[in-house]
């Protein structure tokens, strides 16, 4: 690609950037702090008792906590660090659209993905030996989808789950292809940026999600939001390739759950 990195990344790059201590406290207050408050609160009595009676409205506190940590923690990089990543009017519509086009392979593998999950699932349904086990396996695949999931298996869960995951990836994408690139760039080079930065996204998942293949794709996914950040200078593009992944990811298990739901 000619021009690349943007001229207008390379600006950023120069610019003030938060110490390493401040960008760890950014990433991980948001998603383990509340949990820490709401486990720490859990562990006293009267309040178990409420969370054991009232889990919907323990769950949406335990939602709003965390969204509102995420949401400041963007307030704060907007606040502080907006050249770092963000230049407005300087980045043209062509690099905005040729950037989506390098996006085309990981949703390509993310549709297919997706579509097999689906396929497998109603499958797995469409094809039971007993139709009148349909109900009781139908909740058994809905627990499994959902019962790992941030928020569990309620409808407030699902609710909640879904709004989250188009509310993390600004934050993510503000942390990793914007100030994690551009520290990594400044002391290393452009290229160890785009190799590094994407390392460091698909391990900040480990925790989450464990080990395994899927730390793989997750690296590949964030080679592919750094690059459309690097060549569009527009931190906007890997934010939306990013929800636009998150959506894929979630149709399957938002379809089963409305399936779910029906029924009951």
């Amino acid at each position: 690609m000619r021009d690349f990195p943007h001229s207008v990344v390379l600006q950023q790059i120069s610019s003030r950037q938060p110490g390493i201590l401040v960008w760890l406290l950014l990433l991980f207050v948001p998603e383990w702090l509340p949990h820490v408050i709401t486990q720490g609160f859990v562990l006293w009595p009267q309040l178990g008792n409420f969370v054991a009676y009232h889990p919907t409205l323990y769950l949406l506190s335990f939602f709003a906590v965390q969204t509102g940590f995420t949401c400041g923690a963007i307030c704060f990089l907007i606040k502080r660090y907006t050249p770092a990543f963000w230049t407005p009017g300087a980045q043209s519509a062509n690099r905005r659209l040729c950037s989506l086009t390098i996006l085309i392979p990981l949703l390509m593998f993310q549709s297919s993905k997706s579509l097999f999950a689906l396929s497998h699932s109603l499958s797995f349904l469409r094809n039971l030996p007993d139709p009148n086990d349909y109900g009781q396996a139908l909740t058994a695949l809905y627990q499994h989808i959902w019962g790992h999931a941030a928020y569990g298996p309620s409808l407030a869960g699902v609710v909640c789950y879904s709004m989250f995951v188009f509310i993390s990836p600004v934050l993510e994408e503000m942390l990793f292809s914007g100030l994690m690139a551009n520290m990594l760039a400044k002391r290393f080079g452009i290229t160890v940026a785009i190799l590094c930065a994407p390392v460091c996204f698909s391990l900040s998942h480990m925790v989450q999600f464990g080990i395994g293949p899927h730390l793989i794709v997750l690296f590949f996914a964030g080679v592919t939001y750094t690059i459309m950040r690097f060549y569009s200078g527009n931190l906007l593009m890997p934010i939306i390739g990013h929800m636009a992944i998150q959506f894929l990811i979630s149709v399957p298990k938002w379809v089963v759950a409305v399936m779910y739901f029906k029924q009951v």
